[in-house]
């Protein structure tokens, strides 16, 4: 439906990125265009002083991944979407904001929406013969105002995929061992040197918890 909507023109796609991070850590998306404007600062001991500064206009979005003992993914997603509406007498940037920030919980590869971001503007049009339709008092019988009310809204599509562990430094042997260590149960004094194993958010999935069970299955301690 969606793409059917882009085709037709009724629908514009804003961009279709991919990024990569680790658990826990925010990842963010920055698809905005800088807009300029003057800056004064008054001094009190010699004249104003002008700056040029910059507003980002356009959409950000932030994501920080979570993923569950059950292999679930949560994920906190905020996002702010802007667009320039006017510059003040003073020239100043004013925006229109549409942000959204919640908590979801989805499966690894399931394609989540964030909708009802509303916007609704009001436009203006006016066409007029020349010279005609800048007649005071006579000019409304040679032009034509077009007053129309667009409504547009945002919609956001989320698919989050686990990756798998990669561990590069470990001999085929090493990763074997681990794999090995991972399916087995943990014996009593593994239950009890790494009990904080469940807490941990990866749980037994985290290449770090793999190597501390194998070094307890084998009596090897490190020192911290």
């Amino acid at each position: 439906m969606i793409t059917a909507q882009v085709e037709s023109n009724n629908a514009q796609l804003l961009a279709n990125p991919v990024i990569v991070t680790v658990e826990n850590k925010p990842a963010t998306i920055t698809i905005s265009e800088e807009e300029p404007y003057q800056e004064v600062m008054q001094s009190l001991t010699g004249p104003p002083m002008t700056s040029t500064q910059f507003k980002d206009i356009g959409t950000v979005l932030e994501v920080t991944p979570r993923v569950t003992h059950d292999e679930h993914i949560l994920v906190d997603v905020s996002v702010k979407q802007s667009s320039l509406v006017r510059y003040t007498p003073e020239g100043s940037p004013v925006e229109a904001k549409r942000e959204a920030d919640t908590t979801l919980r989805t499966s690894d590869g399931q394609t989540i929406f964030i909708g009802g971001l509303r916007r609704f503007d009001d436009t203006n049009d006016v066409t007029k013969l020349p010279v005609l339709g800048d007649i005071p008092v006579l000019n409304f019988a040679f032009r034509h105002n077009n007053k129309q009310q667009r409504c547009t809204e945002l919609l956001l599509f989320l698919t989050c995929n686990i990756l798998p562990d990669e561990m590069p430094e470990l001999t085929p042997q090493q990763q074997a061992e681990y794999e090995r260590l991972d399916n087995a149960p943990l014996v009593p004094d593994a239950q009890r040197a790494l009990g904080r194993d469940a807490l941990h958010p990866l749980g037994k999935r985290s290449p770090f918890w793999k190597r501390e069970r194998m070094r307890s299955e084998q009596g090897i301690h490190t020192d911290k």
